[in-house]
């Protein structure tokens, strides 16, 4: 059971990002027109990801001049505005979304 306290959506992306870093993926070859995909175990390599990026969602209420960050569900409940920035560590923008 998935209990929704706020922030859902970065909790999601980051779920979603930590299944990319513990996918693996199989050897795969090719020799002329023929592709061949290894099904040994051990030849199994993890989804080469870099630049993992981070998502942040800020969320607006009015008569607060801050935005609130990690909000829970009332605070999403009263916000008006949401904005939800993606950066890597070299402060590269990756996504961004907003609402409101």
């Amino acid at each position: 059971m998935i209990n929704d306290d706020g922030n859902l959506m970065d909790a999601f992306f980051l779920a979603a990002v930590l299944a990319l870093k513990n996918t693996k993926l199989p050897e795969v070859s090719m020799k002329e027109d023929k592709i061949h995909v290894s099904m040994d175990p051990q030849r199994l390599h993890f989804l080469n990801v870099h630049h993992i990026p981070v998502c942040t969602t800020f969320y607006y209420i009015p008569g607060i001049e801050e935005p609130i960050v990690d909000a829970n569900s009332k605070e999403e409940r009263l916000a008006t505005a949401r904005l939800s920035i993606c950066m890597n560590i070299f402060e590269d923008v990756c996504g961004m979304q907003t609402l409101g």
